[in-house]
């Protein structure tokens, strides 16, 4: 499955991961920590469910889910029934509008 990936100051990429949370706790080193952000839930971020008791890494804000999430963020999308499904090229541009930068205090960049 490919999904987004992206790490405080660096671009966001796409990568292919092994479906399920084993795919995901292999990017994140721990237990995934999902979040809808956008307001149809095509969209779901999942972080380090230790990083964010840490939060000593920048990471991203989500405007919809009012939720501050700190390292490297993985977003899958889901279709229509909210089935799994690849993200694509376009999707880059999408995601970048619902996240934005911040720093390990919790401010916006």
């Amino acid at each position: 499955m490919n999904v987004i990936k992206m790490e405080p100051g660096r671009e966001p990429e796409i990568i292919s991961i092994a479906s399920g949370s084993a795919g995901l706790e292999a990017i994140l080193g721990a237990a995934p920590y999902g979040v809808a952000i956008d307001p149809a839930g095509l969209y779901i971020a999942f972080v380090s469910e230790l990083a964010q008791y840490d939060a000593t890494d920048d990471g991203y804000y989500s405007r919809y889910a009012n939720e501050l999430m700190y390292g490297t963020v993985v977003i899958t999308r889901h279709d229509h029934r909210m089935a799994p499904a690849s993200v694509h090229a376009e999707d880059l541009g999408r995601v970048a509008r619902l996240l934005q930068p911040v720093d390990a205090y919790g401010e916006v960049c």
